[in-house]
């Protein structure tokens, strides 16, 4: 069954900006990239291209008389954001009525000046008509509804919202809340409820940027992001938002900082390769952050991230080993720089199969493992480091950030164990239970 979103985007907030986008261009934005990156995208039907299922999902944006769609956008959202948009201005219902069941039977009804988590849309549009998505705890959130089309039962007399509004509170709907929702964010460790918020007025923008910012920070992290860069960070996010630099730029200066890194630690310019690992944990940081608030998404690269980051990592230590032992490879700073580059590999595939084995991270499984992963060794080594340098002790530091890289394995490899054993635990009790007689 067709669906088409239709967005009223009359009310004045709608032209307010949240990390310099308008709120009725984030909703678009939001449209486009779940229909590109969501699994109901990635599974079209054998024989249909992704160009044709995509110009199915249109959207008609209702706007004030005399407002240009421009005006709301930034300049490159039609070169990146391929969505069929029709544009009403102050149009009478029979206008609307009649531009909206050209594209569709059924219609996800969004507010302009509502503020949407990526969950609610999804839900709205891969879920089943009618339903309706709503926050108990907020007096006056914006309309989250899908419904079939005929049910709305347009008139002359009554404004396509009045409706809409109308018909989400008669009850005669399946209503979803979403505090009900689903809120563990994998890709962040950390439950987070769907925002579900009206934007009132210009003074309350900046506290809701930074409560998003919040929402997008990594709920298991080590000390030196919980309590050192968080606020860096934000301000980086504020800044590159309001420019034409994309997250993917930002991403492959990442890499490049933390490839640059490797050659300085080998010969022996630390202080420049710790300047360029830090610019990597920066940036690596705030790109993810800055896609998150301007929702411009890219697997390619968070794959070209992913895959060179522990390869940086190993060659960081082998570089420093080599460094302080002055290209011995049978001395003592070099076997602590190999026993690094071995520990970050294990860690890596420890933390790779308890994904496997359990479906989410260890880091933040248990609040043990949250309170391990503060301390972790990997990005607050750097910050030690750093230290052990400016007081003129770096190869004695090098041997305690590789003991502590020791330390940190065995504590994840004995949570390993421990979880193993415990759900082994588990699985018997529950097939005890079953095999025993009634």
């Amino acid at each position: 069954m067709s669906v088409t979103v239709l967005i009223d985007a009359r009310a004045p907030m709608a032209a307010a900006t949240v990390y310099s986008v308008t709120l009725l261009e984030r909703i678009l934005r939001q449209v486009h990239e779940l229909d590109v990156y969501s699994p109901v995208a990635r599974d079209v039907k054998p024989g249909t291209t992704l160009a044709s299922y995509l110009a199915r999902k249109t959207v008609t944006v209702i706007l004030p008389a005399g407002v240009a769609p421009e005006t709301l956008l930034r300049p490159e959202f039609h070169q990146r954001f391929a969505l069929h948009i029709t544009w009403l201005h102050d149009p009478t219902p029979s206008a609307v009525r009649e531009a909206v069941e050209t594209l569709g039977t059924e219609v996800v009804v969004l507010e302009g000046d509502g503020l949407y988590d990526e969950r609610i849309i999804e839900a709205l549009l891969t879920g089943e008509a009618p339903l309706r998505i709503t926050d108990e705890h907020t007096a006056d959130a914006p309309l989250a509804l899908r419904c079939v089309l005929a049910d709305l039962a347009f008139d002359a007399a009554h404004d396509v919202m009045e409706r809409s509004r109308a018909y989400a509170a008669s009850g005669a709907i399946a209503t979803r809340s979403v505090h009900r929702m689903s809120t563990y964010l994998k890709s962040l460790r950390r439950h987070v409820v769907p925002q579900l918020e009206r934007v009132t007025n210009t003074a309350a923008i900046r506290g809701i940027e930074n409560r998003m910012y919040a929402n997008t920070f990594k709920g298991a992290m080590e000390f030196v992001g919980a309590y050192g860069y968080r606020i860096p960070v934000r301000g980086l996010t504020r800044l590159f938002a309001r420019t034409n630099i994309t997250p993917n730029a930002l991403t492959g200066w990442s890499v490049v900082c933390k490839l640059a890194a490797i050659p300085f630690f080998a010969l022996g310019w630390l202080w420049t390769g710790l300047f360029l690992a830090w610019g990597f944990v920066l940036l690596d940081s705030v790109d993810g952050k800055l896609a998150r608030m301007i929702v411009r998404y890219n697997d390619m690269a968070e794959v070209v991230d992913r895959r060179t980051t522990l390869a940086s990592y190993i060659l960081w230590y082998v570089g420093m080993g080599w460094h302080f032992s002055g290209g011995n490879i049978l001395s003592m700073p070099a076997a602590a720089g190999f026993t690094m580059a071995l520990m970050a590999l294990l860690d890596k595939l420890g933390m790779m199969y308890f994904v496997r084995t359990f479906g989410r991270s260890l880091l933040d499984y248990e609040p043990i493992d949250w309170w391990i992963h503060l301390f972790n060794a990997r990005k607050n080594l750097l910050a030690v480091l750093m230290l052990g340098l400016l007081i003129g002790r770096g190869v004695e530091t090098f041997y305690l950030v590789a003991g502590w890289m020791v330390v940190t394995f065995l504590l994840h490899v004995a949570r390993i164990v421990w979880v193993s054993l415990a759900h082994r635990k588990r699985r018997h009790a529950g097939e005890a239970y079953q095999e025993s007689p009634s």
